[in-house]
């Protein structure tokens, strides 16, 4: 789990199953569902279907220095069992 600044965090599952750890707890979250929490609290998304996931990110400020628009709204695909620091952004 990692925190970057103090901002609002909400994500969106577009396709898939994902588990977010927030601090202590766990969240699984279908398409469709959305969650928002601080970026102080330590947190992790893991792909846990078997299939990929797609998750749009929303940061609200901007964190950790962003400068342009692609690094405070990011759409990611996770591959099944792979956190979201080790997959690569979806084309489009």
């Amino acid at each position: 789990p990692y925190t970057h600044g103090n901002a609002n965090e909400m994500f969106l599952v577009l396709r898939g199953r994902v588990q977010l750890t927030l601090g202590d707890e766990s969240f699984t979250l279908e398409e469709g569902d959305s969650i928002e929490y601080s970026t102080s609290t330590p947190h992790r998304t893991i792909n846990v279907g078997d299939t990929v996931a797609e998750v749009l990110w929303i940061i609200a400020p901007p964190t950790s220095g962003a400068v342009d628009l692609d690094q405070y709204v990011a759409r990611k695909t996770l591959a099944p069992g792979l956190p979201k620091s080790n997959s690569e952004p979806s084309e489009g």
